[in-house]
C-alpha cells in the first residue's frame, strides 16, 4: 500500500515494477494521467479529488488486476472509447462529481458491481 493522498503532487511516475496492491493518489493536483504499466499487481487505485480532465484509452491498459478505480471529484469531461477495455476484473468504477456529458457504451458494457 502506498498512500500519497492530500499532498501537492502534480505528476507521478513509476519507473520500475512495484508490487503495490493499493495506491492512493487522491487529493492532489494531478491534471494528466500517465501510464501505470509497472503496477501490474494493483487492484485498487484512488485518483479522486484531483484536477483530471480526460482519460485516454491506454492509461489503464496494463492494470489487468484492477478491481476498484476511483475517479470521483475531478473535472473529467471525456473518457476515450476503450479506456477500460483491458480491465476485465474491474468491479467498482466511481465517476461521481465530474463534468461528463456522455457515457459511452464501453463503460456500460463492463461487468461492474457499482458505477
Amino acid at each position: 500500500i502506498l498512500q500519497m493522498d492530500f499532498n501537492l503532487l502534480e505528476n507521478y511516475s513509476f519507473e520500475f515494477r512495484l508490487n503495490l496492491i493499493h495506491l492512493f493518489l487522491n487529493g492532489n493536483r494531478i491534471i494528466y494521467l500517465n501510464n501505470f504499466k509497472n503496477l501490474i499487481k494493483l487492484n485498487m487505485l484512488d485518483l479522486s479529488v484531483n484536477q483530471l480532465k480526460f482519460v485516454n484509452n491506454n492509461t489503464f491498459s496494463d492494470l489487468e488486476n484492477l478491481i476498484t478505480l476511483n475517479l470521483m471529484f475531478n473535472q473529467i469531461e471525456k473518457i476515450e472509447m476503450g479506456s477500460f477495455q483491458s480491465l476485465n476484473k474491474l468491479r467498482f468504477l466511481f465517476l461521481q462529481n465530474n463534468r461528463l456529458k456522455l457515457i459511452n457504451s464501453a463503460i456500460l458494457s463492463l461487468s461492474l458491481i457499482h458505477i
